[in-house]
Protein backbone atom coordinates (compact mmCIF):
# COMPACT_ATOMS: atom_id res chain seq x y z
CA UNK A 1 0.00 0.00 0.00
CA UNK A 2 1.06 3.57 -0.58
CA UNK A 3 2.51 5.33 2.42
CA UNK A 4 0.62 8.47 3.39
CA UNK A 5 1.82 11.85 4.60
CA UNK A 6 -0.41 14.49 6.20
CA UNK A 7 1.06 17.99 5.90
CA UNK A 8 0.07 20.99 7.97
CA UNK A 9 1.24 24.05 6.07
CA UNK A 10 1.38 22.41 2.62
CA UNK A 11 0.74 25.70 0.83
CA UNK A 12 3.79 27.41 2.31
CA UNK A 13 7.33 28.04 1.12
CA UNK A 14 8.64 24.66 2.30
CA UNK A 15 5.33 22.78 2.20
CA UNK A 16 4.85 23.12 -1.56
CA UNK A 17 8.24 21.53 -2.20
CA UNK A 18 7.66 18.77 0.34
CA UNK A 19 4.44 17.94 -1.52
CA UNK A 20 6.47 17.56 -4.72
CA UNK A 21 9.00 15.28 -3.01
CA UNK A 22 6.34 13.00 -1.55
CA UNK A 23 4.30 12.79 -4.74
CA UNK A 24 7.41 12.04 -6.80
CA UNK A 25 8.09 9.09 -4.46
CA UNK A 26 4.52 7.81 -5.02
CA UNK A 27 3.30 8.68 -1.54
CA UNK A 28 -0.28 9.63 -0.88
CA UNK A 29 -0.29 13.25 0.28
CA UNK A 30 -3.00 14.92 2.34
CA UNK A 31 -2.96 18.58 3.22
CA UNK A 32 -4.93 20.74 5.62
CA UNK A 33 -5.78 24.06 3.94
CA UNK A 34 -8.09 26.96 4.66
CA UNK A 35 -8.19 28.98 1.44
CA UNK A 36 -10.04 27.92 -1.69
CA UNK A 37 -7.10 29.05 -3.85
CA UNK A 38 -4.62 26.77 -2.04
CA UNK A 39 -7.11 23.93 -2.13
CA UNK A 40 -7.53 24.28 -5.90
CA UNK A 41 -3.79 24.40 -6.55
CA UNK A 42 -3.01 21.38 -4.40
CA UNK A 43 -5.90 19.34 -5.77
CA UNK A 44 -4.64 19.95 -9.30
CA UNK A 45 -1.29 18.45 -8.29
CA UNK A 46 -2.86 15.26 -6.94
CA UNK A 47 -3.05 16.14 -3.25
CA UNK A 48 -6.02 15.02 -1.16
CA UNK A 49 -7.12 18.34 0.27
CA UNK A 50 -8.72 18.59 3.70
CA UNK A 51 -10.56 21.85 4.28
CA UNK A 52 -10.50 22.88 7.90
CA UNK A 53 -9.06 25.00 10.69
CA UNK A 54 -5.80 24.17 12.43
CA UNK A 55 -7.23 25.07 15.84
CA UNK A 56 -10.13 22.63 15.55
CA UNK A 57 -9.35 18.99 14.77
CA UNK A 58 -12.93 17.86 14.11
CA UNK A 59 -12.52 18.24 10.35
CA UNK A 60 -9.22 16.41 10.02
CA UNK A 61 -8.90 13.90 12.86
CA UNK A 62 -9.80 10.87 10.74
CA UNK A 63 -7.25 11.86 8.12
CA UNK A 64 -4.51 11.64 10.73
CA UNK A 65 -5.57 8.12 11.59
CA UNK A 66 -4.89 6.92 8.04
CA UNK A 67 -1.46 8.60 7.76
CA UNK A 68 2.03 7.26 8.38
CA UNK A 69 3.64 10.64 9.04
CA UNK A 70 2.29 14.07 9.92
CA UNK A 71 4.61 17.01 9.18
CA UNK A 72 3.88 20.20 11.05
CA UNK A 73 5.12 23.16 8.97
CA UNK A 74 2.68 25.74 10.22
CA UNK A 75 4.00 29.20 10.90
CA UNK A 76 1.82 32.11 12.01
CA UNK A 77 2.14 35.26 9.95
CA UNK A 78 5.17 37.29 11.00
CA UNK A 79 4.70 41.10 11.13
CA UNK A 80 7.21 43.40 9.46
CA UNK A 81 8.33 44.67 12.87
CA UNK A 82 8.75 41.81 15.32
CA UNK A 83 8.73 43.06 18.90
CA UNK A 84 8.88 40.94 22.05
CA UNK A 85 5.18 41.55 22.62
CA UNK A 86 4.32 40.39 19.09
CA UNK A 87 6.40 37.25 19.27
CA UNK A 88 4.73 36.31 22.54
CA UNK A 89 1.35 36.58 20.79
CA UNK A 90 2.62 34.39 17.95
CA UNK A 91 4.07 31.89 20.43
CA UNK A 92 0.73 31.55 22.20
CA UNK A 93 -1.02 30.98 18.87
CA UNK A 94 1.51 28.34 17.87
CA UNK A 95 1.23 26.56 21.21
CA UNK A 96 -2.56 26.46 20.84
CA UNK A 97 -2.21 24.82 17.43
CA UNK A 98 0.22 22.26 18.85
CA UNK A 99 -2.09 21.38 21.73
CA UNK A 100 -4.90 20.79 19.21
CA UNK A 101 -2.71 18.53 17.07
CA UNK A 102 -1.58 16.49 20.06
CA UNK A 103 -5.16 16.19 21.29
CA UNK A 104 -6.10 14.77 17.90
CA UNK A 105 -3.21 12.28 17.97
CA UNK A 106 -4.15 11.12 21.45
CA UNK A 107 -7.58 10.08 20.16
CA UNK A 108 -5.91 7.57 17.84
CA UNK A 109 -4.78 4.19 19.27
CA UNK A 110 -1.00 4.36 19.78
CA UNK A 111 -0.25 1.58 17.29
CA UNK A 112 -2.14 3.52 14.59
CA UNK A 113 -0.73 6.98 15.27
CA UNK A 114 1.42 8.62 12.62
CA UNK A 115 4.93 9.76 13.42
CA UNK A 116 5.03 13.51 14.07
CA UNK A 117 7.77 15.54 12.39
CA UNK A 118 8.03 18.67 14.50
CA UNK A 119 9.84 21.34 12.47
CA UNK A 120 11.42 24.49 13.88
CA UNK A 121 14.49 26.72 13.54
CA UNK A 122 18.09 26.60 14.72
CA UNK A 123 17.36 29.42 17.20
CA UNK A 124 15.83 26.77 19.50
CA UNK A 125 19.15 24.98 20.10
CA UNK A 126 21.93 26.05 22.45
CA UNK A 127 25.37 26.37 20.87
CA UNK A 128 28.60 25.38 22.59
CA UNK A 129 31.28 27.87 23.60
CA UNK A 130 32.51 28.10 19.99
CA UNK A 131 29.06 28.72 18.52
CA UNK A 132 28.73 25.15 17.20
CA UNK A 133 25.43 23.26 16.98
CA UNK A 134 24.98 19.55 16.31
CA UNK A 135 22.04 17.19 16.58
CA UNK A 136 22.98 16.57 20.23
CA UNK A 137 22.71 20.24 21.18
CA UNK A 138 20.33 20.88 24.09
CA UNK A 139 17.29 23.10 23.87
CA UNK A 140 18.27 26.61 24.89
CA UNK A 141 17.11 27.91 28.23
CA UNK A 142 17.37 31.65 27.53
CA UNK A 143 15.00 32.46 24.68
CA UNK A 144 16.24 34.67 21.85
CA UNK A 145 15.01 35.28 18.32
CA UNK A 146 12.48 32.76 17.07
CA UNK A 147 13.15 30.35 19.94
CA UNK A 148 10.33 32.20 21.73
CA UNK A 149 8.05 30.23 19.39
CA UNK A 150 9.90 26.95 18.89
CA UNK A 151 11.15 26.05 22.38
CA UNK A 152 7.71 26.02 24.08
CA UNK A 153 6.36 23.90 21.21
CA UNK A 154 9.21 21.39 21.61
CA UNK A 155 8.50 21.12 25.34
CA UNK A 156 4.79 20.55 24.74
CA UNK A 157 5.46 17.79 22.20
CA UNK A 158 8.10 16.16 24.41
CA UNK A 159 5.86 16.17 27.48
CA UNK A 160 3.00 14.62 25.51
CA UNK A 161 4.97 11.43 24.94
CA UNK A 162 3.81 11.22 21.32
CA UNK A 163 6.02 9.48 18.74
CA UNK A 164 7.98 12.33 17.21
CA UNK A 165 11.19 13.34 15.47
CA UNK A 166 12.51 16.89 15.72
CA UNK A 167 13.95 18.78 12.77
CA UNK A 168 15.73 22.12 13.14
CA UNK A 169 16.38 24.24 10.06
CA UNK A 170 19.08 26.78 9.34
CA UNK A 171 18.01 30.04 7.67
CA UNK A 172 16.12 28.93 4.57
CA UNK A 173 16.70 30.73 1.28
CA UNK A 174 15.38 30.02 -2.19
CA UNK A 175 13.03 31.26 -4.92
CA UNK A 176 10.15 32.36 -2.76
CA UNK A 177 8.92 34.09 0.37
CA UNK A 178 11.06 36.85 1.95
CA UNK A 179 14.14 36.11 -0.14
CA UNK A 180 12.23 36.60 -3.40
CA UNK A 181 9.82 39.33 -2.31
CA UNK A 182 12.06 41.58 -0.22
CA UNK A 183 15.74 40.71 -0.07
CA UNK A 184 16.63 40.21 -3.73
CA UNK A 185 14.63 43.19 -5.07
CA UNK A 186 16.43 45.42 -2.57
CA UNK A 187 19.82 43.96 -3.45
CA UNK A 188 19.08 44.52 -7.14
CA UNK A 189 18.15 48.15 -6.51
CA UNK A 190 21.07 48.80 -4.16
CA UNK A 191 18.82 49.30 -1.13
CA UNK A 192 19.63 46.20 0.96
CA UNK A 193 21.55 46.73 4.19
CA UNK A 194 23.53 44.26 6.28
CA UNK A 195 22.96 44.57 10.02
CA UNK A 196 26.06 45.62 11.94
CA UNK A 197 29.37 44.54 10.40
CA UNK A 198 27.79 41.38 8.96
CA UNK A 199 30.70 39.20 10.08
CA UNK A 200 28.51 36.78 12.06
CA UNK A 201 28.46 33.23 10.69
CA UNK A 202 25.01 32.37 9.37
CA UNK A 203 23.85 28.74 8.93
CA UNK A 204 22.00 28.47 5.61
CA UNK A 205 20.10 25.85 3.65
CA UNK A 206 18.31 25.92 0.30
CA UNK A 207 14.56 25.34 0.45
CA UNK A 208 14.82 22.38 -1.94
CA UNK A 209 17.23 20.65 0.43
CA UNK A 210 14.91 21.34 3.34
CA UNK A 211 12.04 19.56 1.57
CA UNK A 212 14.31 16.71 0.54
CA UNK A 213 15.65 16.32 4.08
CA UNK A 214 12.15 16.28 5.58
CA UNK A 215 11.01 13.61 3.18
CA UNK A 216 14.21 11.64 3.76
CA UNK A 217 13.55 11.59 7.51
CA UNK A 218 9.84 10.80 7.03
CA UNK A 219 10.66 7.86 4.76
CA UNK A 220 13.10 6.23 7.20
CA UNK A 221 11.92 3.36 9.41
CA UNK A 222 10.24 4.82 12.47
CA UNK A 223 12.69 3.18 14.85
CA UNK A 224 15.60 4.96 13.11
CA UNK A 225 14.25 8.46 13.73
CA UNK A 226 11.97 8.13 16.78
CA UNK A 227 12.72 10.83 19.38
CA UNK A 228 15.82 11.88 17.45
CA UNK A 229 16.89 15.40 16.61
CA UNK A 230 18.12 16.36 13.14
CA UNK A 231 19.69 19.66 12.14
CA UNK A 232 19.53 20.74 8.50
CA UNK A 233 22.16 23.17 7.23
CA UNK A 234 24.58 23.16 4.34
CA UNK A 235 28.18 22.36 5.08
CA UNK A 236 29.96 25.69 4.55
CA UNK A 237 29.76 28.40 7.22
CA UNK A 238 29.43 31.83 5.66
CA UNK A 239 29.06 35.29 7.10
CA UNK A 240 25.99 37.37 6.39
CA UNK A 241 28.23 39.89 4.65
CA UNK A 242 29.76 37.24 2.34
CA UNK A 243 26.36 35.77 1.47
CA UNK A 244 24.71 39.05 0.48
CA UNK A 245 27.85 40.32 -1.26
CA UNK A 246 27.94 37.13 -3.34
CA UNK A 247 24.27 37.52 -4.29
CA UNK A 248 24.96 41.10 -5.40
CA UNK A 249 27.99 40.05 -7.46
CA UNK A 250 26.03 37.33 -9.24
CA UNK A 251 23.52 39.83 -10.59
CA UNK A 252 25.91 42.74 -11.08
CA UNK A 253 24.42 44.86 -8.29
CA UNK A 254 26.42 47.06 -5.97
CA UNK A 255 27.66 45.75 -2.65
CA UNK A 256 25.02 46.07 0.12
CA UNK A 257 25.65 48.80 2.65
CA UNK A 258 25.47 48.58 6.42
CA UNK A 259 22.78 49.48 8.92
CA UNK A 260 23.48 49.97 12.64
CA UNK A 261 21.88 47.50 15.02
CA UNK A 262 19.82 50.19 16.74
CA UNK A 263 18.29 51.13 13.40
CA UNK A 264 17.55 47.48 12.63
CA UNK A 265 15.79 47.17 15.98
CA UNK A 266 13.78 50.30 15.26
CA UNK A 267 12.65 49.10 11.83
CA UNK A 268 12.46 45.29 12.07
CA UNK A 269 12.30 44.79 15.83
CA UNK A 270 14.74 43.33 18.34
CA UNK A 271 13.67 39.72 17.72
CA UNK A 272 14.59 39.90 14.04
CA UNK A 273 17.92 41.52 14.88
CA UNK A 274 18.74 38.70 17.30
CA UNK A 275 18.10 36.12 14.58
CA UNK A 276 19.93 37.99 11.82
CA UNK A 277 23.04 38.66 13.91
CA UNK A 278 23.50 35.24 15.58
CA UNK A 279 26.95 33.72 15.11
CA UNK A 280 26.61 29.94 14.64
CA UNK A 281 28.09 26.96 12.84
CA UNK A 282 25.73 24.01 12.31
CA UNK A 283 27.00 20.49 11.72
CA UNK A 284 24.60 18.20 9.85
CA UNK A 285 26.87 15.14 10.05
CA UNK A 286 24.15 12.94 11.58
CA UNK A 287 21.76 13.76 8.74
CA UNK A 288 24.38 12.94 6.11
CA UNK A 289 25.32 9.76 7.97
CA UNK A 290 21.72 8.60 7.58
CA UNK A 291 22.20 8.59 3.81
CA UNK A 292 21.08 12.13 2.92
CA UNK A 293 23.01 14.11 0.30
CA UNK A 294 22.54 17.82 -0.24
CA UNK A 295 21.58 18.98 -3.70
CA UNK A 296 23.18 22.34 -2.91
CA UNK A 297 26.08 21.60 -0.51
CA UNK A 298 26.90 25.30 -0.11
CA UNK A 299 25.43 28.67 -0.94
CA UNK A 300 27.81 28.85 -3.91
CA UNK A 301 25.71 26.21 -5.67
CA UNK A 302 22.36 27.26 -4.21
CA UNK A 303 22.46 30.98 -4.95
CA UNK A 304 22.97 30.75 -8.74
CA UNK A 305 20.10 28.25 -9.04
CA UNK A 306 17.89 30.46 -6.88
CA UNK A 307 18.60 33.62 -8.84
CA UNK A 308 18.05 31.85 -12.13
CA UNK A 309 14.67 30.58 -10.90
CA UNK A 310 13.75 34.14 -9.92
CA UNK A 311 14.74 35.45 -13.34
CA UNK A 312 17.73 37.49 -12.20
CA UNK A 313 20.59 37.99 -14.61
CA UNK A 314 23.44 40.46 -14.57
CA UNK A 315 21.79 42.31 -17.49
CA UNK A 316 18.41 42.48 -15.77
CA UNK A 317 19.88 43.65 -12.49
CA UNK A 318 22.09 46.24 -14.16
CA UNK A 319 19.15 47.56 -16.16
CA UNK A 320 16.94 47.71 -13.09
CA UNK A 321 19.56 49.46 -11.03
CA UNK A 322 20.48 51.82 -13.88
CA UNK A 323 16.87 52.79 -14.59
CA UNK A 324 16.12 53.41 -10.92
CA UNK A 325 19.34 55.37 -10.49
CA UNK A 326 18.72 57.43 -13.63
CA UNK A 327 15.17 58.32 -12.56
CA UNK A 328 16.41 59.42 -9.15
CA UNK A 329 19.24 61.47 -10.68
CA UNK A 330 16.89 63.22 -13.11
CA UNK A 331 14.45 64.01 -10.31
CA UNK A 332 17.24 65.35 -8.09
CA UNK A 333 18.55 67.60 -10.88
CA UNK A 334 15.05 68.89 -11.67
CA UNK A 335 14.26 69.60 -8.01
CA UNK A 336 17.49 71.36 -7.10
CA UNK A 337 17.71 73.05 -10.50
CA UNK A 338 14.27 74.59 -10.11
CA UNK A 339 15.03 75.65 -6.52
CA UNK A 340 18.26 77.32 -7.63
CA UNK A 341 16.65 79.03 -10.62
CA UNK A 342 13.71 80.30 -8.55
CA UNK A 343 15.90 81.78 -5.84
CA UNK A 344 18.96 82.94 -7.79
CA UNK A 345 17.85 83.98 -11.28
CA UNK A 346 15.93 87.13 -12.13
CA UNK A 347 12.78 86.46 -14.20
CA UNK A 348 9.11 87.36 -13.88
CA UNK A 349 8.11 84.70 -11.28
CA UNK A 350 11.44 84.42 -9.48
CA UNK A 351 12.08 85.42 -5.89
CA UNK A 352 14.58 88.19 -6.83
CA UNK A 353 12.01 89.70 -9.25
CA UNK A 354 9.23 89.58 -6.64
CA UNK A 355 11.49 91.17 -4.01
CA UNK A 356 12.18 94.05 -6.40
CA UNK A 357 8.44 94.58 -6.88
CA UNK A 358 7.99 94.49 -3.08
CA UNK A 359 10.64 97.11 -2.50
CA UNK A 360 12.84 94.60 -0.69
CA UNK A 361 10.10 93.44 1.71
CA UNK A 362 10.17 89.65 2.27
CA UNK A 363 7.30 87.72 0.74
CA UNK A 364 4.71 86.27 3.11
CA UNK A 365 5.93 82.67 2.83
CA UNK A 366 9.44 83.83 3.65
CA UNK A 367 8.39 85.10 7.07
CA UNK A 368 8.03 83.09 10.27
CA UNK A 369 4.81 84.98 11.02
CA UNK A 370 2.89 88.02 9.89
CA UNK A 371 -0.23 89.98 10.79
CA UNK A 372 -3.10 91.10 8.52
CA UNK A 373 -1.59 94.57 8.55
CA UNK A 374 1.75 93.16 7.32
CA UNK A 375 -0.02 91.32 4.51
CA UNK A 376 -2.02 94.38 3.38
CA UNK A 377 1.14 96.49 3.48
CA UNK A 378 3.02 94.06 1.22
CA UNK A 379 0.12 93.83 -1.24
CA UNK A 380 -0.11 97.65 -1.40
CA UNK A 381 3.61 97.91 -2.16
CA UNK A 382 3.34 95.27 -4.92
CA UNK A 383 0.66 97.18 -6.73
CA UNK A 384 -1.80 95.69 -9.20
CA UNK A 385 0.83 94.21 -11.53
CA UNK A 386 2.92 92.86 -8.66
CA UNK A 387 -0.13 91.29 -6.98
CA UNK A 388 -1.07 89.51 -10.21
CA UNK A 389 2.47 88.18 -10.57
CA UNK A 390 2.47 87.12 -6.89
CA UNK A 391 -0.76 85.14 -7.31
CA UNK A 392 0.63 83.54 -10.46
CA UNK A 393 3.77 82.59 -8.48
CA UNK A 394 1.72 81.03 -5.66
CA UNK A 395 -0.36 78.88 -8.00
CA UNK A 396 2.47 77.67 -10.23
CA UNK A 397 6.03 77.64 -8.93
CA UNK A 398 5.02 77.45 -5.25
CA UNK A 399 3.03 74.27 -6.00
CA UNK A 400 5.49 72.70 -8.43
CA UNK A 401 8.53 73.03 -6.14
CA UNK A 402 6.85 71.40 -3.08
CA UNK A 403 5.52 68.63 -5.31
CA UNK A 404 8.96 67.91 -6.77
CA UNK A 405 10.60 68.17 -3.34
CA UNK A 406 8.08 65.74 -1.87
CA UNK A 407 8.66 63.21 -4.65
CA UNK A 408 12.43 63.59 -4.30
CA UNK A 409 12.33 63.05 -0.51
CA UNK A 410 10.03 60.05 -0.95
CA UNK A 411 12.45 58.41 -3.39
CA UNK A 412 15.52 59.34 -1.33
CA UNK A 413 14.09 57.86 1.88
CA UNK A 414 12.90 54.77 -0.03
CA UNK A 415 16.47 54.04 -1.13
CA UNK A 416 17.73 53.71 2.45
CA UNK A 417 17.00 51.72 5.62
CA UNK A 418 14.43 54.29 6.81
CA UNK A 419 11.97 53.35 4.08
CA UNK A 420 9.06 53.10 6.54
CA UNK A 421 9.50 56.80 7.37
CA UNK A 422 8.89 57.99 3.81
CA UNK A 423 5.31 59.18 4.62
CA UNK A 424 7.06 62.07 6.39
CA UNK A 425 7.84 63.40 2.90
CA UNK A 426 4.11 63.58 2.13
CA UNK A 427 3.40 65.32 5.42
CA UNK A 428 6.10 67.91 4.74
CA UNK A 429 4.90 68.50 1.20
CA UNK A 430 1.28 68.85 2.25
CA UNK A 431 2.25 71.35 4.95
CA UNK A 432 4.28 73.37 2.46
CA UNK A 433 1.39 73.57 -0.03
CA UNK A 434 -1.20 74.19 2.71
CA UNK A 435 0.50 77.43 3.74
CA UNK A 436 -0.29 78.83 0.29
Amino acid sequence: MKRAMFILGAGGFIGRRLVDEALAANWKVKALVRSAESAQQLTARGVEVVRGNAVSNRDWLHHLRASDVVVDLRQPKIPSRLTRGKIQEIARERQGQTHELLAALEQIPRHERPLLLSVSGIDDLAADANGNITSTAPIREELVGFSHIGVPVRRIVKQSGTDAAYVYLASVYGPGKTFADIIMPKIANGRWRVLGDGNNRAPLVHVDDVARALFHIAAKPRADVLQRTFVVADREPVSMREFFDHAARLIGARRPGRAPLWLGSLIAGQIMVETMTRDLVVDSTDLRASGFEFKYPTYREGLPATLAALGYTRDRSAATGTNAGLAFTVLALATFGLLAAENLLDFKLSVPSMLKSAGGLPLLDMRLSYSPTDAYHLLDILGETGRASYMQLLWSVDILIPALSTLFLWMAISRGPLKRLRPLALIGGAADIWKI
